[in-house]
């Protein structure tokens, strides 16, 4: 007789279906082992029992219905899963091998596969694959030009980028850094001071002026020479703050040669004059661009440079006293000057410039405002600022803005960027696009006209149709343990981009269920700047204690796939939770000037 003890029971399902909720597994194989009435089989599981469990843990009633849908049969011939993939998931040139290939991959059982049949576990890991998620496989490459000016793009940025927790607590490490790096960001801060007088400090140490420790400035170099271009071989930007004296930058200078060698891009060596066309990302592929403060004239090798900061601005968002805080002056050196961007100097600005007249330096291609500033400049003079941020026409366009995270925010918590974004801010990430190579090419409109958030678009907006089926192997929040197993999931879709597109709708609360909740509800939202709107996949727990926090995802809409996807969920720190997943069905109209992409099905 073919029986199993409950170890093998639970090893030969988890085999078999690796995504199966392994607490559930084993509740299923215990409630059975109990249940037999032949004490010879107490504790033990029959054929037709491991039959059952298997179906009760492995089988999806939502993916069990779509296929019937198609099918009106327990499997799927390769027509039923060719005008699947043709109706719903909107491919093009399905043939008859195409879709034998898809069930010889997908259908664990023998049988089926040598009668071109998929059943309901073959179609459920078909669904479950990377073909099928919601993310766009083609954006996972590069797929913009890059040959436009640095201003047509949204630059993948990190701010304070030693800090990952509390400012004022957390000791500094080199994981701000390696995550930056990790995450392809092409604009990064180091703040270089002196060694104390008196101690060990043998070098320039990177830190934060209210940071309680330090890491040295050859550590930092190191991990930026071997991480920045690992993933893209686009140009990272790493701003420089300076707090040395001469002497200490010289040592500086042969830090950067030595470690960055052909790396650095180097001003004095290149050849081409940037006044006469402007520079792109293609064009300093493989490069580590120093920004910083440069000496003006070609007189002296040491001069005074005037060093304006405005990270130092007060929490409550009114600058610090100018009548008592002059611009500080302080000694550079010609050989660390000679290594600065000379296209992309620096220059801080309070308010939006209304005339060429009024930009802070007329050389100057990097525009530096903090963030409580930019909310100003939204507010005050929203289509100056959009000017500026615009590509082309106007002089002040040859420029780049960086909004400064507030130096006050101790958490080092990370600012809302949607908005800046709608106004042409380059300097902030959304950067699962374009292969996440950290650069984004701005929407046409921001590029061609002075697009201001709230003006009336030329084209139609587009719809987009939501269906949230249901969730899988749903964790609980962390820290919740005090409330037991229990959890009770709901899904909130956010809407993020220009004002007349930011919404949110919620489904309802399923009780006491997250390894495969049953959501089944549908929304409909209109986009009218889909390239700048972003979507949200957020799933929290209703019956929390302190955190309601389970999962998230979010997407650029230009990203995502019609028709049945499953979402993976990632948690605070944008890892992603195993087996944890949404799954929805999308359709969008007039993507293309067309109709319906896909039937919504409700």
């Amino acid at each position: 007789m073919w029986l199993l003890i409950r170890k093998e029971t639970v090893q030969l399902v988890k085999r078999l279906n690796p995504r199966t909720l392994l607490c559930r597994v084993e509740h299923e194989v215990k409630e059975a082992s109990v249940l037999n009435r032949d004490e010879s089989q107490r504790g033990k599981i029959t054929r037709s029992q491991f039959v059952e469990i298997y179906k009760a843990v492995a089988t999806r009633s939502e993916i069990y219905f779509l296929m019937v849908q198609y099918a009106n049969k327990d499997y799927l011939s390769c027509k039923d899963l060719q005008v699947f993939l043709e109706t719903e998931q909107g491919l093009l040139g399905i043939t008859m091998k195409i879709c034998q290939s898809i069930i010889e991959q997908y259908e664990p059982s023998k049988e089926a596969r040598e009668l071109n049949h998929m059943t309901v576990d073959g179609f459920t890991n078909y669904l479950h694959s990377d073909e099928n998620f919601l993310f766009d496989s083609t954006h996972r490459n590069v797929c913009q030009k890059m040959n436009q000016p640095f201003s047509n793009y949204f630059i993948a940025t990190s701010f304070n980028t030693s800090l990952t927790e509390d400012q004022l607590k957390e000791p500094l490490n080199c994981k701000g850094y390696v995550e930056a790096l990790r995450r392809n960001c092409r604009f990064i801060e180091v703040d270089v001071w002196e060694p104390i007088a008196g101690t060990d400090e043998k070098e320039p140490m990177v830190h934060n002026r209210r940071s309680t420790s330090k890491l040295t400035i050859s550590t930092v170099l190191k991990i930026i020479n071997e991480m920045a271009f690992q993933k893209t071989r686009y140009p990272l930007f790493v701003r420089l703050e300076i707090h040395l004296n001469v002497e200490w930058q010289m040592i500086l200078v042969d830090m950067f040669l030595d470690t960055f060698g052909d790396k650095l891009y180097q001003p004095n060596n290149d050849p081409i004059d940037w006044t006469e066309r402007r520079p792109t990302p293609k064009d300093f592929q493989m490069k580590i661009i120093l920004i910083g403060e440069q000496i003006q004239g070609l007189e002296n090798d040491i001069s005074e440079v005037t060093v304006e900061n405005e990270k130092f601005e007060a929490q409550s968002g009114e600058a610090i006293d100018s009548s008592s805080k002059s611009p500080k002056r302080m000694l550079f050196c010609r050989k660390l000057s000679d290594l600065m961007c000379p296209w992309a100097i620096p220059a801080v600005f309070k308010e939006a410039p209304l005339s060429t007249s009024d930009m802070p330096n007329k050389n100057c291609h990097l525009l530096l405002s903090s963030e409580h500033n930019c909310h100003k400049m939204i507010q005050n003079f929203p289509s100056e600022l959009a000017r500026i941020a615009k590509d082309h026409l106007m002089l002040f366009n040859t420029r780049c803005i960086a909004v400064i995270v507030n130096f006050f925010s101790i958490d080092s918590s990370n600012m809302n960027p949607q908005e800046f974004w709608n106004y042409g801010i380059q300097m902030q990430g959304k950067f699962s696009e374009n292969g996440g190579c950290g650069y984004v090419l701005k929407p046409s409109i921001m590029r061609e006209e002075i697009y201001t958030p709230g003006d009336i678009m030329p084209i139609p907006p587009q719809i987009l149709y939501l269906r949230i089926l249901s969730g899988q192997h749903l964790p609980r929040p962390r820290g919740s343990t005090a409330k037991g197993n229990s959890t009770d999931p709901y899904v909130v879709v956010e809407i993020f981009g220009c004002p007349t597109d930011c919404t949110e709708e919620r489904t309802r609360t399923v009780k006491n269920d997250g390894a495969n909740p049953a959501f089944d509800e549908s929304f409909q939202f209109e986009i009218t700047v889909p390239e700048m709107a972003l979507i949200r996949f957020l799933v929290l727990d209703d019956d929390f204690i302190d955190d309601d926090f389970i999962g998230q995802y979010t997407i650029p809409f230009e990203c995502l796939k019609n028709g049945y996807r499953h979402v993976p969920l990632l948690n605070n720190e944008g890892e992603v939770l195993e087996n944890c997943t949404l799954f929805v069905h999308v359709a969008v109209t007039n993507r293309y000037g067309g109709g319906v992409m896909n039937n919504f099905r409700s």
